[in-house]
């Protein structure tokens, strides 16, 4: 059986409204979910379960754009899970 996978964007959440329904999420994912969380820098992040991956960016155009470029990385699989950071493949 395949793996399940979540990829979280979420490159300006980092307080109010969206801080308090992402950190419920996190909470509430199972432990046979992968997920990558692409997080703004900002962001405080609560102790998270072994399957949860954080990537944070600034929060910048540049770091924008990042975010953008590691979700297409991410999302055509070639980022391969866990071995290293994506940056270092793009």
């Amino acid at each position: 059986m395949p793996v399940k996978r979540l990829l979280l964007h979420a490159p300006n959440v980092h307080q109010g409204g969206g801080k308090a329904l992402l950190a419920s999420l996190l909470q509430s994912l199972g432990n046979d979910l992968d997920c990558i969380l692409l997080a703004d820098a900002r962001l405080d992040i609560p102790p998270l379960a072994a399957n949860v991956r954080v990537i944070s960016f600034p929060p910048s155009i540049a770091g924008r754009l990042d975010t953008e470029r590691a979700k297409r990385v991410l999302d055509w699989g070639r980022a391969l899970w866990g071995k290293g950071p994506f940056w270092t493949r793009i």
